[in-house]
C-alpha cells in the first residue's frame, strides 16, 4: 500500500514539475515574443525615422540648389516645385516622424528646433525669390551659410542619435535571444524528459495494477469456490448437527423415561444396589441430551445473516429473563440490580441466549458464605476508546457489565474459560456442560463485539461485554 502511495507520489509530482516546467517555458517564449516584437517595431519606426530625415535633408539640398540658381539666373523653372510644396512635403514628413515617437525619445525639444530652423530656411528663400541679388550681399551670403551648417550639423546630430538608439536595440535584442533561447530549449528539455519518466512510471504503475486486478479476480473466483464449498459442507454439517442430535436424543429419552419408571415403580424386584445404578444411568443420560442440546446450539450460532437483525429493547428482554429465573433467584435470595439499558440493534435469540448464560452463570456459581448479589450496568462508549479491542473508531458501543460477589476464579484463567467444554469446577461440584461461556462468546462475535472475563477467587466475577448500538457490515 505504502508502495502504491509513493509511487502515485512521485508520478503526481512529476507531472506537476512538467507543467511548472511548461508554464515557465511558455512564459518565457510569450516574453521573447514581445520583446521581438517590440525590438522590430522599434527598429523599423528607427531606421524609417533615420530614411525619413534625410528625405528633409536631401530635399533642402535641392531645394537649396534650386533658389542659388534661380538667384544666378531669375529663371523661374528653377522654382519647380514650388517652394510651398516643398515646405508641406517636409511639414508631413516631420509630422510622420513626430507620430512615432523616436524624436521625442531621444531629445524632447529637437522636433521643434529643427521646424523652427527650417522654417527660418524656407522664409529665407522665399525672400531670396523676391529679391534675388540678396546673395551677392556678403550678409545674406553668411546668413545664407550659417543656417545651413547650423540644418547640417542638428540633422548628423539627430541621424547620429538614431543610429546609436538602432545599435542598442540590437543589442537588447541579442541579449534576449543569447539568454533566453537555451533557457526555453533547457526547460523544455526537462519538461520532456520528465514527462517521459512519468508516462513510464505511469505505464508501469498500470502494469502493475492490471496484474493486482488479475490476480484479485483470480483470488476471487477461488475465494468464491471455497465459500460455496464452506456453505455446502455447513449445510451438510447442519443436517448432521440435526439427524445426529434427534437421532442421539431418542434413545436418551427413552432411557431416561424407562429409567425413571423403574425406580419409582412401587413392585419394583429390582435391589438397592440395581436402582442406585439406575439413578446414575438416568442422570448421566440427562446429562448428555443436555450437552447434546447445547452441542446443537451453539453449532446454531456458527451461521448469521444481517436480515435477523431487529432493533431489540434490551431492558425488556432482561426482565424477561430475570422473569424465567424467578425461582431460582428467590430460593437464592439473590440481591439483582439492573441499570437502564438502551436499545440496540442485535439477533433476539442470540442476545436472550447470552444474558442468560451470564446471569444463570452468576446463580451457578453463588457463594454458599454470603447472600448473591447480582449487577447489571452499562455505559454508551465510542470505538475509538476501547483500546483492549479492534474496534470500529467511527462506531458506538454499548458496555454491558454483569457482576457478582460468587466464587469468583483466578485471574490467569480469564481467557480459558471461554474454550469449549473447558471448565475451571468438577461437575460433581457444579452442574453443567462447559459450552455455555462458550455460547456467549460466540454470540458476542457474531455481533461484532467483544467479551472479557475478570475474576477474583473467592470475591466475585465480572463479565464485560461491548456491543455496538448499530449493525455494522457483516463482512467487515
Amino acid at each position: 500500500m505504502f508502495k502504491f502511495l509513493n509511487t502515485f507520489q512521485r508520478i503526481r509530482n512529476g507531472f506537476i514539475l512538467s507543467i511548472v516546467l511548461l508554464i515557465i517555458t511558455s512564459l518565457l517564449s510569450f516574453l521573447i515574443c514581445i520583446s521581438f516584437f517590440q525590438n522590430i517595431r522599434m527598429i523599423n519606426q528607427t531606421a524609417a525615422a533615420i530614411s525619413q530625415f534625410q528625405e528633409i535633408k536631401l530635399v533642402l539640398k535641392q531645394t537649396e540648389s534650386n533658389i542659388r540658381a534661380f538667384a544666378l539666373s531669375t529663371d523661374s523653372v528653377y522654382l519647380i516645385p514650388s517652394i510651398a510644396e516643398q515646405q508641406d512635403q517636409i511639414s508631413t514628413n516631420l509630422l510622420s516622424i513626430q507620430k512615432s515617437g523616436q524624436l521625442d525619445d531621444l531629445a524632447p525639444k529637437s522636433i521643434s528646433v529643427l521646424k523652427n530652423k527650417i522654417d527660418s530656411r524656407f522664409a529665407f528663400w522665399k525672400k531670396v525669390i523676391t529679391e534675388p541679388d540678396c546673395l551677392k550681399n556678403k550678409e545674406c551670403y553668411s546668413e545664407d551659410n550659417r543656417q545651413m551648417n547650423e540644418l547640417e550639423l542638428l540633422f548628423n546630430s539627430i541621424i547620429y542619435d538614431h543610429k546609436k538608439l538602432l545599435l542598442e536595440q540590437n543589442r537588447i535584442y541579442n541579449n534576449y535571444t543569447e539568454y533566453l533561447i537555451p533557457v526555453i530549449l533547457i526547460t523544455s528539455l526537462l519538461g520532456i524528459i520528465i514527462s517521459f519518466i512519468s508516462y513510464m512510471g505511469l505505464k508501469n504503475d498500470l502494469k502493475v495494477k492490471v496484474e493486482n486486478l488479475t490476480q484479485l479476480n483470480n483470488l476471487k473466483t477461488e475465494l468464491e469456490f471455497k465459500v460455496n464449498s464452506l456453505n455446502r459442507s455447513n449445510y451438510e454439517l447442519d443436517q448432521f448437527a440435526y439427524v445426529a442430535s434427534h437421532d442421539l436424543q431418542e434413545p436418551l429419552r427413552k432411557i431416561i423415561s424407562f429409567s425413571e419408571v423403574l425406580i419409582h415403580e412401587k413392585d419394583s424386584k429390582l435391589s438397592s444396589t440395581a436402582t442406585s445404578y439406575l439413578g446414575v444411568i438416568s442422570k448421566a443420560s440427562v446429562r448428555m441430551k443436555r450437552l447434546i442440546e447445547d452441542l446443537l446450539e451453539y453449532s446454531r450460532l456458527s451461521q448469521t445473516s444481517a436480515h435477523e437483525y431487529e432493533e431489540i429493547e434490551l431492558e425488556i428482554m432482561l426482565v424477561g429473563i430475570l422473569k424465567d429465573l424467578e425461582i431460582p433467584i428467590k430460593e437464592k435470595q439473590v440481591d439483582i440490580s439492573l441499570s437502564k439499558l438502551p436499545p440496540i440493534w442485535g439477533i433476539k435469540f442470540q442476545l436472550n441466549q447470552l444474558f442468560l448464560n451470564l446471569i444463570s452463570n452468576s446463580l451457578k456459581y453463588s457463594s454458599p458464605n454470603r447472600l448473591p448479589i447480582i449487577k447489571i450496568n452499562h455505559q454508551i462508549i465510542n470505538g475509538n476508546l476501547i483500546f483492549d479491542f479492534s474496534a470500529h473508531a467511527s462506531e458506538q458501543y454499548c458496555k454491558i457489565e454483569v457482576i457478582d460477589n460468587g466464587i469468583g476464579f483466578e485471574e490467569k484463567y480469564a481467557q480459558d474459560i471461554f474454550m469449549i467444554f473447558n471448565r475451571l469446577h468438577s461437575r460433581h461440584e457444579y452442574e453443567g456442560t462447559g459450552i455455555g461461556l462458550s455460547i456467549c462468546k460466540r454470540v458476542v462475535e457474531n455481533h461484532k463485539g467483544f467479551i472479557q472475563a475478570f475474576g477474583h477467587e473467592n470475591e466475585g466475577a465480572m463479565f464485560r461485554v461491548y456491543l455496538p448500538i448499530k449493525p455494522i457490515n457483516h463482512y467487515a
